[in-house]
C-alpha cells in the first residue's frame, strides 16, 4: 500500500473517530441536562419554558438548598405559633409567619416528590407523565405564586411598623416581641431579594430565548 492511500486511510479513521466522539458527548448533554433523550444540546437551549433543565448544575444547586429552604419554614412556623400573641402593634405578624412557613413546606414537598417521578422516568424512558405529574405542577405553581403576593403582603406589614414598633417595652401598645419581628423582617427582606433576583434571572433568560430565535430566523 502506497503511503497516499495510507494517508487518506489514516485521514477516513480520524474522520470517523471524531463523528463518534460527538455523537457522544450529544448523548452525554442529552443524559445530563435534558427531560427528552432525544433533543441534542442546540434544542434544548432552544426550548425556553425548559431551559433551566439544560443549565450545568442548575438541578444539584436547586436540590442542595432545598434542606435550608425546608429549614426556613418551619422556623417561621414555629416562630409564629410560639409568639402567636407577642405582637399587639399587628397582630397579623405571627398569622405571616405561620402560612408563610406551611407554604414553603408544601413547596418544598412537592417539588421533592416531582423530582423523584422525574428520576423515575429517566430510568424507565418509556413512562409517560402521568395526570398526577400535571397536577404537582399546576400546584407548585399556585403555591409559588401564592407565597410571592403573601410575602408582598408580609412586607407591608413588616415594613408598615418598622419606624413607630417598640422591641423593649411590652407595657406599651406598640410592642412587638424582638424575635417575633426580627425573624418577621429577615424573612420578608430575604424573600424580596430571591423574588427580584428570581425575575432578573428569567427576564435574562428571555433575552437569550428571543435572541437566539432571532438569529434561528435569519439565518
Amino acid at each position: 500500500m502506497s503511503s497516499l492511500s495510507r494517508l487518506l486511510v489514516a485521514s477516513a479513521d480520524d474522520n470517523e473517530l471524531d463523528t463518534l466522539n460527538e455523537i457522544s458527548e450529544t448523548r452525554k448533554l442529552n443524559d445530563d441536562f435534558s427531560l427528552d433523550p432525544h433533543l441534542d444540546h442546540d434544542e434544548a437551549i432552544g426550548n425556553f419554558p425548559c431551559l433551566t433543565n439544560y443549565l450545568p448544575f442548575y438541578s444539584v444547586l436547586i436540590k442542595a438548598i432545598y434542606p435550608v429552604y425546608l429549614a426556613i419554614g418551619i422556623l417561621l412556623s414555629i416562630t409564629g405559633f410560639v409568639k402567636f400573641y407577642g405582637c399587639p402593634l399587628e397582630p397579623e405578624l405571627p398569622f405571616f409567619l405561620i402560612i408563610e412557613g406551611v407554604a414553603i413546606f408544601v413547596k418544598i414537598i412537592i417539588r421533592t416528590s416531582y423530582y423523584s417521578f422525574g428520576s423515575d422516568q429517566k430510568n424507565h424512558k418509556n413512562i409517560e407523565p402521568s395526570s398526577s405529574n400535571y397536577f404537582q405542577d399546576s400546584l407548585h405553581i399556585l403555591i409559588t405564586l401564592f407565597l410571592v403576593l403573601w410575602s408582598i403582603t408580609g412586607c407591608i406589614l413588616v415594613y408598615g411598623m418598622y419606624d413607630k414598633v417598640q422591641l423593649e417595652r411590652p407595657d406599651l401598645p406598640e410592642y412587638c416581641d424582638i424575635t417575633l419581628y426580627m425573624t418577621a423582617f429577615s424573612i420578608a427582606t430575604l424573600l424580596c431579594a430571591v423574588v427580584t433576583v428570581a425575575t432578573m434571572g428569567q427576564l435574562c433568560l428571555l433575552i437569550i430565548w428571543v435572541y437566539k430565535n432571532k438569529c434561528s430566523c435569519t439565518e
